[in-house]
């Protein structure tokens, strides 16, 4: 083969060319997608529901702030140290969000026990700890 470098090259390219053309038609821009293969995971299916909401801490409460979705729940002092809400909540298919806002009469670390129980499910239980305060987002997933 020494003595015929055109037919070499011929032979490099050639093979070139067999390896090459099958990527080209896999990862070309004009493949084809088949209809109903994409979905779109930004959309979200939201259903209202009667939830029923319980607040529980060991330690006497100054102030508590219960939000969904920039919707005020509760906002007021509780006289006890269990509160107990019934709300029309928007739940999406991934769970929902509540915004908890804590304050205590003492310094003392504390925690607060957030359950929710949408009608007709099982109910889902958090626990947030704080000292003094407390401003969290709490998810719950169904």
């Amino acid at each position: 083969m020494r003595a015929w470098p055109l037919f070499e090259c011929f032979i490099v390219i050639l093979l070139g060319t067999a390896v090459l053309f099958p990527l080209v038609r896999l990862t070309g821009a004009d493949a084809t997608v088949a209809e109903g293969m994409t979905e779109d995971h930004h959309a979200e299916e939201l259903v209202s529901e009667t939830c029923w909401i319980t607040i529980r801490s060991p330690n006497k409460i100054q102030t508590l702030r219960v939000s969904h979705e920039g919707k005020t729940l509760y906002d007021a002092t509780p006289e006890a140290r269990q509160l107990e809400l019934e709300a029309e909540l928007s739940i999406a298919t991934l769970g929902l969000e509540l915004t908890i806002e804590v304050e205590w009469t003492s310094d003392v670390e504390s925690m607060v026990e957030v359950r929710v129980e949408p009608d007709g499910q099982a109910s889902r239980v958090a626990t947030i700890w704080g000292e003094h305060s407390l401003d969290d987002v709490v998810e719950f997933r169904w």
